[in-house]
């Protein structure tokens, strides 16, 4: 029999429902929230303002069960569910300041619990309920394979990956004060320091992700080894916070988050350990928009900024963009004939004159999300104003760089660039 219809479930922005499409051209109808005649357990989308709360889908009608409340610490946030085909066997995990708390419960009986050294990845309990294997990312150890007993709560390691050459140090956790409540910060520290060392503020992507407590890339371990502490925010827009932060940023970049960036930036400069004169800023989309925002519009602060991949010009972004992403953008950025004016104020383009720092853009030449005109743009009026600034296309290369020899380039130029601006003469 052929197939006539296509079920999709698309998480937009802060929530998570289902379509399905009919065969042939046409958009998609029938929303749905997935969960109603869902088996197991699902979150209320990905950061809950309440985060006690789970529902129980049904695998039948004749068996539906009614909606469960399931405790979890105060702060911390729904992130994983699971649960077994009878629904004897649930397992959850809740995000804590970028820390997985492993629950779980069976047969009715009291809740278990592990409080993880890292972060939990995938979860599956067995059919009648009894174990449930999961990934944990541990802070300084391989990945590991799980599984839980959810009746005595033994929990072993079943399978041990690669360990990596080396792993970051612990980062503190730290608060911020800004215009709009306490931004969630990790500060990690180089083992070697001097009175005050240099340091390196990384922002994440998407607006809508978090950074979380691990440290595996190799040009920040690179920079620790040297002696620059690395400075991680999770400024409004990011997930792990609840809803309210995560959606705070939705039709206003360059508004909100410039705010919590220059509450981070004079946290920095006035930390006792941070050197204020080598404070460098480092981003890639997103990031990238934001490490722009920095220097164009908090230029006092920077002695250096690494761009990759982000926009400059919110108008041409959106003018660009390709059909699948003008509806995520639109709720993200803002509308071309009723924003036109916001855009212009919030594009660091418009600031480009202010910048004081050498900067190093890279960009992909078939980024589909963010055009190569983005970053043209923006290093022909750096050159234009006799600023100092280094620029990396990469071919055959999109949004991100896959290909090892890009990676190597890549690596090797934001290494050699942040040695001359960054890191101290002695490292």
């Amino acid at each position: 029999m052929a197939c006539r219809r296509l079920l999709v479930s698309r998480r937009p922005l802060a929530r998570r429902d289902a379509r399905y499409a009919e065969h042939g051209p046409g958009p998609a109808r029938g929303r749905g929230r997935i969960g109603r005649g869902h088996r197991g357990h699902h979150a209320p989308g990905r950061d809950a303002e309440r985060p006690g709360r789970l529902a129980r889908g049904r695998s039948h009608a004749r068996h539906h069960r009614p909606r469960q409340r399931v405790p979890a610490p105060r702060g911390a946030r729904p992130q994983i569910a699971a649960a077994s085909s009878d629904g004897r066997g649930v397992v959850w995990s809740v995000n804590e300041d970028g820390y997985s708390r492993l629950r779980w419960r069976f047969a009715g009986g009291p809740t278990g619990e592990r409080v993880t050294d890292g972060q939990v990845g995938d979860v599956v309990v067995a059919a009648d309920g009894s174990r449930a294997a999961y990934t944990l990312f541990p802070l300084a150890g391989p990945e590991e394979i799980r599984i839980v007993d959810l009746a005595s709560g033994e929990d072993r390691v079943l399978v041990t990956g690669e360990p990596l050459a080396r792993y970051g140090p612990r980062p503190e956790s730290l608060r911020i004060p800004g215009t709009e409540g306490d931004i969630p910060c990790y500060i990690y520290r180089p083992e070697r320091r001097a009175a005050r060392v240099p340091a390196l503020l990384v922002i994440h992507g998407g607006p809508e992700g978090q950074s979380r407590p691990s440290m595996d890339d190799p040009i920040l371990l690179e920079l620790l080894a040297k002696g620059v502490a690395i400075v991680v925010p999770n400024i409004h827009g990011s997930t792990g916070y609840g809803k309210s932060w995560q959606t705070r940023i939705h039709r206003d970049w360059g508004g909100v988050d410039l705010a919590d960036l220059r509450s981070v930036a004079r946290g920095m400069q006035t930390n006792p350990e941070l050197d204020p004169d080598r404070l460098a800023v480092f981003g890639g989309s997103y990031g990238g928009f934001a490490t722009l925002t920095c220097v164009t519009r908090l230029p006092e602060f920077w002695c250096c900024g690494v761009d990759v991949v982000g926009p400059v010009n919110l108008l041409t972004m959106l003018e660009n963009d390709p059909p699948n992403w003008r509806r995520w953008n639109k709720l993200w950025i803002g509308e071309l004939d009723t924003d036109r004016e916001k855009l212009i104020q919030r594009s660091p383009i418009t600031y480009v004159e202010n910048v004081r720092c050498p900067m190093l853009v890279i960009q992909g030449d078939n980024d589909p999300r963010v055009p190569r005109e983005e970053s043209d743009q923006l290093v022909d009026r750096l050159r234009a104003l006799g600023r100092p600034v280094e620029y990396v296309t990469l071919g055959d290369e999109g949004h991100g760089f896959v290909r090892r020899d890009s990676q190597q380039i890549v690596y090797e130029r934001i290494t050699r660039f942040l040695d001359e601006h960054l890191v101290p003469p002695t490292a």
